[in-house]
């Protein structure tokens, strides 16, 4: 196995001053958790589905936040209608967090809408600007920042780019992601098209996320003859990956996932930033915070390596042959 260096968040982390991460908190902190689709049991230290909250909650107890101790979380979901992100904005800035952790881009934007004091930080898996999110990656301005687990547009080329090295010929490709935000992919799906010569169909997945949308949606690429597909960083679908895994393993078809997670899960393969140092990096914004610093302040942070895996189980598992070179140049092989 080999892993690729991540810029990054762990040595941004290292390079804040030691005092500051090293105090205990002495008061009660209040930390509001948002989610698109997740239920709220898994949005904790520990959950069994993902390493992001385990990942979160264990970095806040390394720098002295201990949940149900001096720090209260409430958290909440949409179960996957976005009809009700405006809602749950505003019940959340009535309850007057300390600040508020929200994991998609399209989440925050009522958030931003609603307030312009309430700490805001922000998972977001497409370009942050282009979302209207902030203005200024280096200085965000007002009461938002975060992380993106994207690197611009040629993170989602890249994934197009590793489908095409695992079946060299193709031409079709399916691209499954939200009709909410999809004007963010539209400009690298059109390249994509022009540079490659990959045709990228949907339809997209409309709101609300349930299993049996996301199973029309795929079966609906799958009757258009796509020959491989690519997944979005959408939270809205990252809460079905079982089921979205389970069928395209039905289908025998080759797959390329954002997140470790859906490799995990027994999918093929995953093109992503290491969520592990992605979580840390937002539980220290989050200590940050806590302690006075305004969120405008921080640089919104963007991984410049990622992290290539391969399951080579799922390969067996619908009878794919590899290709020697695409195995040589992942970070992880899994059996």
């Amino acid at each position: 196995m080999r892993r690729r260096d991540f810029i990054g968040l762990a040595s941004v982390a290292a390079a804040w001053p030691l005092a500051a991460r090293s105090q205990q908190p002495a008061k009660m902190y209040r930390i509001a958790i948002v989610h698109p689709s997740a239920p709220v049991a898994d949005l904790t230290e520990e959950t069994t589905h993902g390493e992001f909250y385990p990942s979160f909650f264990r970095a806040l107890r390394r720098l002295g936040y201990i949940e149900g101790q001096n720090l209260f979380v409430k958290r909440w979901t949409a179960e996957g209608r976005t009809d009700r992100y405006e809602e749950i904005a505003r019940e959340v800035i009535g309850h007057k967090p300390d600040v508020v952790f929200v994991p998609t881009g399209r989440m925050a934007l009522p958030f931003k809408h609603t307030t312009s004091t309430l700490p805001i930080v922000v998972l977001a898996g497409a370009d942050p600007i282009r979302m209207g999110i902030v203005e200024n990656l280096s200085r965000p301005g007002a009461n938002i920042t975060g992380v993106t687990t994207e690197a611009g547009p040629a993170f989602l080329g890249k994934h197009f780019q590793l489908l095409r090295d695992l079946k060299p010929g193709l031409k079709k490709a399916g691209f499954l992601a939200p009709r909410q935000g999809w004007e963010i992919w539209q400009p690298v799906l059109t390249a994509t098209s022009q540079s490659m010569g990959i045709s990228v169909v949907g339809p997209m997945v409309e709101s609300p996320f349930k299993d049996q949308d996301h199973r029309a949606s795929l079966a609906s690429m799958i009757d258009d003859g796509i020959e491989g597909l690519v997944v979005s960083t959408a939270f809205e679908i990252l809460a079905h990956r079982p089921m979205i895994v389970q069928l395209v393993q039905d289908h025998r078809l080759p797959a390329i996932y954002p997140f470790r997670e859906y490799v995990n899960d027994g999918g093929l393969m995953s093109y992503t930033s290491d969520f592990r140092e992605v979580m840390t990096g937002l539980a220290h914004y989050v200590d940050l915070i806590l302690r006075g610093t305004k969120p405008g302040d921080l640089p919104y942070l963007q991984p410049t390596r990622f992290q290539f895996a391969i399951n080579l189980k799922a390969a067996r598992a619908i009878e794919l042959n590899i290709p020697a070179a695409l195995l040589a140049s992942a970070d992880e092989l899994i059996e």
